[in-house]
């Protein structure tokens, strides 16, 4: 891997893995009412981002050596703390430039007027192992917005 040297806590300051998708609930909001975006992204595919961008090399491609490391990884993770959680919900734009980006969640007609579901996540999530020990990674995930993954490197000085 042409990254290997670089890819651990003495090179890297932080991991952020972003989801974000460039509509609402498009009516839909009936179903993602019972399950929110943790339960609907972040829990399930940001987290499998994490393990594969965290996991030591695998002895081989197979599907068995691979799930392997990402089982390892995902066990290091440290319990979310709540002070590392921040969710929220999206809400009404009138100057959008299209009908969809002006309507909030709540304006969604299958939805409930008073849902507390989050459509936005954020988690900082911290892996206790050698390679990534003090190094944030962080999972972002919200309706209305774009997908972007970003690593981070430390700034080396040379002497």
């Amino acid at each position: 891997m042409i990254f290997s040297p670089l890819w651990n806590r003495e090179h890297i300051s932080n991991v952020t893995i972003s989801f974000k998708e460039p509509f609402g609930t498009s009516g839909r909001g009936g179903y993602f009412d019972d399950f929110g975006v943790i339960r609907d992204v972040l829990q399930n595919h940001l987290i499998q981002v994490l393990a594969l961008l965290a996991m030591e090399k695998p002895l081989s491609l197979s599907a068995e050596d691979i799930r392997g490391e990402k089982v390892k990884v995902l066990r290091c993770i440290r319990p979310l703390k709540l002070s590392n959680l921040v969710v929220g919900q999206y809400v009404r734009n009138p100057d959008a430039e299209d009908e969809e980006g002006k309507q909030g969640y709540l304006d969604d007609p299958t939805v409930s007027k008073d849902s507390i579901t989050p459509t936005y996540a954020c988690a900082v999530l911290y892996i206790s192992n050698d390679r990534w020990q003090g190094v944030p990674f962080i999972l972002r995930a919200g309706k209305g917005k774009h997908c972007v993954y970003t690593i981070s490197f430390l700034m080396i000085l040379s002497l």
